[in-house]
């Protein structure tokens, strides 16, 4: 029987030998984005495809850096693929341990998976659209692996790793994983930059227009909350603090102009009386 991790080392014990062993740090990988990521991937993969609207081809993004994400996405899977096959061939493994099948099995999956999603994201558009940066689940995949890309630096000086370059296998391990981490940092990098995401102003435009066909015979209230969906982010901007005590200050300026009005007559009134009594 194949056991899951090297003879000399254990899930529950994963520090050894002045770090972390490979089996514990693949697994938490790997489980990590798997937990976080597959099925709330799928659920928001249905969401889009089933709630959202195709957006033109004239609004989505040309940038050649959507290309881009898009292929490294797909690529990290390969080159965890071949870090594995170098550490398990090129070290004369008596046989592919059960960690290195079942993390292999989850960067095919959600690499690609977070591929499509940022594509959907992309060319689908839902009516609580904001425009300026991914979804909060890529956003934080891509921050996970990121971070998890990294943590083979806590074992840097353990010998089980490839860090003292003593051998043919551990020089080509290290370049891979290199190229892995640059791949992950570039993805995250245009992550937060979104470059394939459609004009907002745009994407507003659009939506306001397709509302107004789709609904045209439709309930009044399910028109208004729509709209209202829709104009929300001009009115309310959730990430800019600044920007909403400005429109929080506006509200009660316009609060107290409403107050004082009522009370305008009144004074005009009094004031009118009393000029009247001084001459």
């Amino acid at each position: 029987m194949i056991s899951y991790c090297h003879p000399n080392e254990s899930l529950s014990h994963p520090w050894a030998n002045n770090g972390l062993n490979r089996c514990f740090v693949s697994t938490l990988s790997s489980s990590v984005l798997c937990i976080l990521f597959l099925v709330p991937g799928f659920v928001q993969a249905y969401i889009y495809r089933k709630h959202g609207q195709p957006i033109t081809n004239s609004l989505r993004s040309r940038s050649k850096f959507l290309y881009l994400h898009i292929l490294l996405s797909l690529t990290i899977p390969f080159l965890y693929l071949s870090q594995t096959m170098v550490f398990a061939f090129m070290n004369d493994l008596e046989h592919v341990y059960g960690y290195m099948t079942y993390s292999v099995i989850v960067m095919f999956i959600v690499w690609p998976l977070s591929a499509y999603i940022l594509r959907t994201e992309c060319s689908y558009v839902l009516l609580n659209f904001e425009g300026r940066s991914h979804g909060l689940l890529l956003l934080c995949f891509w921050t996970l692996s990121f971070l998890l890309a990294f943590l083979p630096l806590v074992s840097i000086s353990n010998s089980d790793w490839w860090w003292n370059l003593s051998s043919d296998a551990n020089v080509v391990e290290f370049t891979l994983w290199v190229l892995y981490a640059f791949c992950i940092s570039f993805v995250f990098i245009l992550g937060i930059w979104a470059p394939g995401l459609p004009s907002y102003f745009a994407v507003y435009e659009f939506l306001q227009s397709n509302g107004q066909n789709s609904l045209s015979n439709g309930n009044i209230w399910v028109q208004r909350i729509r709209r209202f969906k829709i104009v929300s982010p001009f009115i309310w901007p959730r990430r800019h603090k600044t920007i909403q005590l400005r429109v929080f200050s506006c509200f009660l300026l316009l609060i107290a102009g409403r107050i004082v009005n009522l009370y305008s007559p009144i004074l005009y009134k009094d004031i009118g009386e009393l000029l009247k009594q001084a001459f």
